[in-house]
């Protein structure tokens, strides 16, 4: 029978965030008429209200478009589908208070809504729904006899009581339902109600489907649950007066009893189960859960919104029944009938689908012809049937692209659901990543390949799409377009014959237009690193029996390069996958070798030993992180257990002493005289100890003191304030203009915010990581007295959750000093808040995106705009003990975020300190699929003109200039800055555009903090001075942003001043000049919009405004003055090959006077502008004769020869 595979990289319907029903889309949706389904389908569907056929002929006799469209909106297509007015939030809540006003002191109880009376068939499955921490939750639809179970206020049945109640609801209702399923919905304790339920009754045929599951070690502050009530509704006063303490304390100890229970039973599930996860969950750590459930239990499938928050259900956009038939959950016997239980998509099912796909739709333009039956051939479906059974039988385009305008198009304009014959694979537990990824094609009425299922759906008269070529053809090798890989006898001709059915055969085309195939299945599996893509975990090929090419292995290809620099670096202490490559010393300047000086063996010395032993394993042993560490630290890192050991240990001795200073022992004298002073000023702990995974870097640049609080303190905030001032008026004297560094931590960047409003007259840099509003937190509800000791247990408990040593803390900090804190972070930051607007000082905030104490993200871009002067960073996976993760290096951040300085300012030169060699393995790590994908071609000029392969014409002694041409966002700087340190040993110090240390817009901070690492400085004739002065390599780019940010059809165009501008300068050092060109954008990518593009289209013209206006060439003429910022647009291409020349060198040495006269260096600087063309036109040329520009010929010769070999190029 024919297979197809589902379209794989479309955006699924129900993954996305669904708007209010209350609001209608931007565009009108397409003109639905009630769909064409078989009889049975049409008997599911059936509701007590008017029905689809009625609708749409009482619509036609009024002839009113508009009337048509109100019809589409969600909420008339809700009364349409179930009997009414969908319910809102505030009738939740309305009830909820009426019911537990009524019911108090009653026992647990069963009953069902009103709304659910009698809509739904005598054969429907039974759905009980156990509820969640706190109220009822109202669920009304059409497809199931719902019963609620009801949990009074003070009720007080045990863990075991309840499981019992549902127990004995189960066995009562069993007789009754036949083979019908009972379905179990629950939501955080109902889950794990439900779960122990399935548990103990393996043999019940039960489909469970849990909300948002909790596990009891992360049981959460409590007082962040009612912030998360409160901030999901506007009747905060409801629940304050319905949920007493009481009652709220024997919820969480029936969460903590019912999942202690649940866990341990977990191999026993043998229920059907579909867990539901929200992205937001402030209350439980859902998604976490959720994947560890999915692990553990055998037949279990999860689906994430991303967007939502712990009261799912409660939530506009969110529709149940919409998740349960993507899934295909709904059943009524023992296995899901795929014709008899499948209920067509609702309206608005059907125009949210349609809303999804109206880009894609828009931009291909599809063209539908079919033929009528005197063989007109006429655009649009005039020919096709509109009764049953129809056959339509073709070819698949790759991933199945046809679907998307076949599956819309029908419905829009002959009222067909095409119900598609696919590859089981889309039915069954996919890996993680991959879970809901074709749930649109199951709402739509896909079906697995079965004869069974072909039968079915002929008989019902339905209309089958059908692809004898199935997975083969929807993911074909390249060159197999439209070729048709059908089996050799015939499948379902018979079948249709049978029922009379009419066979329409079609044809689809395009895909060459919309997409270009990169690595197809034969590629893959020739590459060691992506070979895993051609497992999928899962292994079904319903052809296995059958003969010729139609029955092999097919795959998924894809070459989707990820952005270079915004890629999560991995820990320390783990080792790539692939060697690192062999790097030398650095060649830096005298100022940087200074900086970069440690006591212990020096880069030079360990190159030379290494040279010595002649030793490769040896050299990249050298390179790993943790040997860095030593290098240039001079001992090994201290880990997470030190902190606590050292912690127990100070709190011990220091017990009942007053807030004093200490430098840590590894930071006494490393740094250099004229380090700048940090003052670290410790969060919740107070112990001063939360660098003690950093302090040996920051040693090495900073003078370092560390505030200690002890446990039993209790100085006032004032008086914390008054603590670091006479700190730092102590230390201001003899520091000279060098600033005092503040690093603060939640509570510890309250204190300093307040320390920088009160002194703004003071030269200080604030770094504060994760600071803290309790006013987020709904802290007043413990000031005011609420469930002190639960609150507090609950927030000892999650400060230690991603620890292991929760007894030491816990024997530490007792609960009077956490009471203490929280007060304290209060007061700090109602005080800095208060003064934010008189922050001068320089402030780099540090931001968690998994903070589960703080909202440090939303905190950060808060200050972000209330502060002058203020940059953030966002470390996504990181918690709120930032310091204390490995891979999180703090002197790195600082010296990407160009915050290092010993004076008023920056000085880009002296105070640079250049990549150690860890932080240039994470770089080189992070471009190494770009270098490898890429494979560039460099080529050097030796003294005597001889043209060679690599870097050996490159002298490695300063200053040498580089002057060269720009391709498309700099796009050739990316394997330059690698091969020069890896090949050469040489910093390439770069001169940018002024915007790239400027502070941001949202969405773009930290964009080039990977060029500020290596060496990068802003465009003024102060720096090219000084760093040709340090003899250093330097990299200029005359044409500037004018040819990174080119138009259309200026590739390798040159934009450069009519004056010159570097020769002078040059000759007074006597630097050696070296053109460079630079080609192979054109092979890499294609400029879709450029900045001419943007300004013509409305809803694109914010692409051309990046929110400063920065032009370092206003006052000169020529183009190269249009440096105007924006965001051009690329697409990929198949990657060709970058390919860059450098020039002979041209020699300023003894011209100083010479070059002096305007003209003569006016002279040289077109000669060097004439060999940079020169460069570009050899490169052009030559590169059309080089066998292997292509990926494809490169992937061949590497999976031949070997994937460490270098690649040849064209003759040279």
């Amino acid at each position: 029978m024919a297979t197809t595979i589902g379209v794989c990289n479309l955006p699924p319907v129900f993954r996305r965030d669904m708007k209010s029903a209350s609001v209608k889309p931007k565009r009108p949706s397409p003109i639905l008429k009630p769909l064409a389904v078989s009889a049975e389908q049409a008997s599911i569907a059936a509701t007590a209200m008017t029905s689809f056929a009625e609708k749409k002929k009482s619509f036609d006799q009024e002839g009113e478009t508009t009337k048509k469209i109100k019809r589409l909106f969600d909420g008339e297509e809700s009364e349409e589908y179930c009997g009414g007015k969908r319910k809102s939030l505030k009738d939740y809540f309305e009830e909820a208070k009426s019911m537990m006003i009524r019911s108090d002191g009653d026992q647990p109880r069963w009953f069902t809504p009103t709304e659910c009376g009698s809509h739904a068939p005598a054969d429907s499955p039974l759905l009980l729904y156990i509820p969640d921490l706190f109220l009822l939750q109202l669920l009304a639809d059409t497809i199931f006899e719902i019963c609620c179970l009801h949990i009074p206020v003070k009720d007080r049945t045990s863990f075991t009581g309840l499981v019992k109640v549902i127990e004995r609801k189960i066995q009562s209702e069993k007789n009754g339902l036949g083979k019908r399923p009972i379905y179990l919905l629950g939501e955080s304790i109902g889950a794990c109600l439900a779960l122990a339920v399935a548990a103990r009754n393996p043999h019940l045929d039960l489909v469970l489907i849990l909300a948002n599951p909790g596990q009891c070690s992360f049981t959460c502050i409590y007082n962040t649950n009612v912030n998360d009530a409160n901030v999901a509704c506007s009747f905060t006063n409801v629940l304050a007066d319905i949920l007493p303490k009481e009652t709220l304390l024997w919820k969480l100890e029936l969460l903590r009893s019912s999942s202690a229970y649940a866990n341990a039973r977990l191999h026993a599930v043998k229920a059907q189960t579909l867990i539901l996860c929200s992205g937001k969950d402030q209350l439980l750590p859902s998604q976490v859960e959720g994947r560890r459930l999915r692990r553990a239990i055998s037949n279990c499938q999860t689906r994430s919104f991303d967007n939502r928050g712990h009261f799912l259900f409660l939530e506009d956009g969110v529709d149940l029944v919409s998740i349960i038939k993507c899934a295909r959950f709904y059943r009524h016997g023992k296995i899901v009938d795929y014709i008899s239980d499948f209920i067509p998509p609702s309206t608005s099912e059907l125009n949210k689908l349609v809303e999804n796909f109206r880009w894609f739709i828009a931009v291909i333009s599809p063209v539908m012809l079919s033929t009528l039956e005197d063989g007109k051939i006429v655009r649009g479906l005039s020919g096709i049937p509109s009764e049953g059974p129809v056959l339509f039988v073709g070819n698949h385009m790759l991933l199945g692209f046809e679907l998307i305008p076949m599956f819309t198009q029908f419905i829009i304009e002959k009222n067909i659901i095409l119900r598609g014959i696919s590859h089981p694979l889309l039915f069954s537990k996919m890996r993680d990543g991959f879970e809901g990824a074709f749930d649109l094609l199951r709402l739509m009425g896909s079906v697995p390949l079965s004869a069974t299922n072909f039968y079915k759906l002929l008989s019902s008269k339905s209309h089958v799409i059908l692809y004898p070529g199935g997975g083969r053809e929807a993911l074909h090798r390249k060159g197999e377009e439209y070729m048709l890989f059908w089996p050799e006898r015939s499948e379902f001709v018979r079948m249709a014959a049978k029922f009379g059915a009419k066979i329409i055969p079609f044809g689809a085309v395009g895909e060459d237009d919309v997409a270009q195939l990169i690595l197809d299945y034969n590629d893959q599996i020739k590459i060691p690193f992506i070979e895993t893509l051609t497992d999928d975990g899962v292994n079904i090929n319903p052809r296995s029996g059958l003969s010729g090419e139609f029955s092999m292995a097919t795959t998924i290809g894809f070459c989707n390069l990820s952005p270079v620099f915004r890629r999560d670096m991995k820990s320390a202490s783990v080792k790539p996958k692939l060697p690192s490559p062999i790097l030398k010393p650095l060649a830096v300047s005298a100022e940087q070798a200074s900086i970069a000086a440690t006591p212990t063996t020096s880069f030079a010395e360990k190159k030379k030993s290494s040279d010595q032993e002649g030793e490769t394993s040896k050299k990249i042993k050298r390179l790993l992180d943790v040997e860095e560490s030593e290098e240039y630290c001079g001992g090994k890192r201290k880990s997470l257990k030190d902190y606590f050991e050292e912690a127990k240990s100070m709190m011990i001795r220091s017990d009942g002493d007053q807030p004093c200073w200490f430098t840590p022992i590894e930071c006494g004298s490393h740094a250099p005289a004229d380090s700048p002073l940090l003052l670290y000023i410790p969060g919740i702990d107070g112990l001063g100890l939360g660098l003690i995974m950093q302090q040996q870097r920051l040693g090495k640049i900073f003078e370092i003191c560390c505030l200690h609080i002890p446990v039993k303190d209790r100085t006032s905030f004032t008086g914390l304030v008054k603590v670091i001032e006479r700190k730092i008026k102590s230390e201001k004297n003899g520091l000279g203009k060098r600033p005092i560094y503040m690093l603060g931590e939640s509570i510890g960047a309250c204190l300093a915010l307040a320390v920088a409003a009160r002194n703004p007259h003071l030269d200080l840099v604030l770094i504060l990581a994760n600071p803290g509003d309790p006013f987020k937190m709904a802290l007043d509800n413990v000031v005011k007295g609420v469930l002190l000791q639960p609150t507090f247990e609950g927030l000892s408990q999650n400060l230690v959750s991603m620890l292991s040593y929760i007894p030491v803390l816990a024997d530490i900090l007792p609960k009077e000093t956490l009471l203490w804190k929280l007060e304290l972070l209060r007061s700090a930051s109602a005080y800095a808040n208060a003064r934010l607007h008189a922050v001068k000082a320089q402030t780099l905030i540090l931001c968690s995106g998994k903070d589960q104490l703080l909202p440090s993200q939303v905190e950060g871009r808060r200050l972000r705009r209330a502060i002058s002067n203020c940059q953030t960073r966002s470390f996504n996976d990181s918690g709120h003990f930032l310091f204390l993760e490995d891979g999180v290096d703090l002197v790195t951040i600082i010296k990407s975020a160009h915050f290092y300085r010993h004076g008023k300012i920056v000085d880009c030169i002296s105070d640079f300190i250049p990549p150690s060699t860890s932080e240039f393995n994470k770089v080189h790590e992070n471009i190494r699929l770009f270098i490898a994908v890429t494979s560039p071609v460099m080529l050097s000029t030796l003294e005597d003109g001889k043209i060679v392969r690599g870097l050996s014409g490159i002298p490695s002694e300063g200053p040498v200039l580089f002057v060269g041409n720009h391709m498309l966002l700099g796009l050739e700087l990316i394997p330059m800055i690698s091969q020069f340190i890896i090949e050469k040993n040489i910093l390439l110090r770069g001169i940018t555009h002024p915007l790239l240390f400027f502070k941001m817009r949202d969405g773009f901070e930290g964009a080039f903090d990977l060029l500020r690492l290596m060496g990068a400085v802003p465009l003024s004739a102060t720096n090219f001075y000084k760093l040709l002065s340090s003899k250093s390599h330097v990299l200029m780019y005359p044409g500037g942003g004018r040819e990174a940010l080119h138009r259309k059809g200026e590739e390798y165009k040159l934009f450069w001043p009519e004056q010159s501008e570097f020769v002078r300068v040059a000759a007074k050092f006597g630097a050696k000049i070296i053109p460079f060109g630079a080609v192979g954008e054109d092979d890499v990518a294609q400029l879709v919009l450029d900045y001419n593009d943007p300004i013509k289209i409305p809803f694109l013209e914010t692409l051309t405004a990046d929110g400063v206006n920065i032009n370092p060439r206003r006052g000169i003429s020529g183009e190269v003055a249009n440096q105007d910022v924006h965001t051009p647009i690329c697409v990929p291409k198949v990657p060709g090959r970058i390919y860059i020349y450098f020039g002979k060198p041209i020699e300023t040495t003894g011209r100083k006077h010479e070059l002096r006269d305007r003209k003569k260096s006016h002279e040289v600087y077109l000669q060097v502008k004439s060999e940079v063309e020169q460069c570009l036109a050899f490169l052009n040329d030559k590169r059309e004769h080089d066998p292997y520009r292509n990926v494809f010929s490169r992937l061949i010769y590497q999976a031949t020869h070997g994937f460490t070999c270098q690649i040849p190029t064209f003759p040279l």
